[in-house]
């Protein structure tokens, strides 16, 4: 985009238009780094262990396995919600700044955070944490631990995806006319 007419002529405010470059990088940060703790961090705490002694366990079958690995091969498919909003804010990520994009991103980080989150606290090292989920549901084949360094940087992403919808940032204002005018309804 140039500084140029956006709406019917009319300038466009230079520095609004880099605050929307700008938030449009931590979008895609964010997206990024979600993704990588996904495939590079151990997605589970390993009980008597620090986060930095499982990492070698990534990629294998152990407990100290990435999330894709838990959800793929070790029948938490629980663990793909996560991933998903993920996604859907990748998507949103390569839309320009405006309304379709909020949408997105607000999308791909409530459902992938609230659902994260419901199976973290219905999901337990156990198996189901309430009785009326056993009674419903059956015994769960595999059960979960607390939450490891990949589970809290993927859903620290995704709540922060969705959150940054909702700062009014430079990205919402972006397609906004120069000079202001006086009027929110303007914009």
């Amino acid at each position: 985009m140039d500084a140029h007419a956006i709406d019917a002529g009319a300038p466009v405010n230079p520095a609004s238009l880099a605050a929307a470059r700008r938030s449009r990088r931590w979008i895609w940060a964010w997206v990024v780094l979600g993704l990588a703790a996904y495939l590079l961090l151990p997605w589970y705490a390993i009980q008597d262990s620090t986060w930095y002694e499982a990492v070698p366990q990534v990629f294998s079958q152990a407990e100290g396995a990435n999330g894709l690995m838990q959800a793929a091969t070790q029948g938490r498919g629980w663990l793909f919600i996560g991933l998903a909003g993920l996604l859907l804010c990748a998507v949103g990520a390569w839309l320009p700044a405006g309304r379709a994009q909020g949408r997105w991103l607000l999308a791909g980080g409530a459902i992938g955070a609230i659902g994260l989150a419901v199976a973290g606290f219905t999901i337990g090292a156990r198996g189901w944490s309430f009785a009326a989920l056993n009674t419903q549901f059956g015994e769960l084949a595999v059960n979960q631990f607390g939450i490891g360094a990949g589970g809290f940087v993927a859903l620290t992403a995704l709540v922060l995806l969705a959150a940054s919808v909702s700062r009014g940032s430079a990205s919402s204002r972006a397609t906004c006319s120069w000079p202001p005018r006086w009027s929110a309804a303007a914009c």
